[in-house]
């Protein structure tokens, strides 16, 4: 399997984690609201929800040999865009994405 490859997986995983954080939090203040008629409970008890949903789905994507974190990089960016934008290289350690992985 190639770096990039297992690159793409993480940032994958990273963006359901979002969308289903954000469903969740969505469904849970709707039924407070609809339980509680009162949006002071719903909407801070559901932003909390998120946010804790956001962090623990939230995965550092990192690079596999030196452990750079790509928290700069757009996620796209590593498999789509123009060659000119395409990230074919670490910026830390200068390790191919195309590449095999041991």
């Amino acid at each position: 399997m190639k770096h990039r490859e297992h690159l793409i997986k993480a940032v994958k995983k990273e963006i359901l984690g979002w969308v289903l954080g954000a469903l969740l939090a969505f469904f849970v203040i709707e039924v407070l609201l609809f339980i509680t008629e009162s949006k002071i409970i719903a909407i801070p008890i559901g932003g909390i929800l998120f946010a804790l949903i956001y962090t623990s789905a939230a995965q550092k994507v990192k690079c596999l040999v030196c452990g750079y974190i790509y928290d700069e990089v757009p996620g796209w960016r590593i498999k789509y865009g123009t060659s000119r934008k395409r990230i074919n290289y670490c910026p830390h350690c200068g390790e191919s994405l195309d590449g095999e992985v041991n």
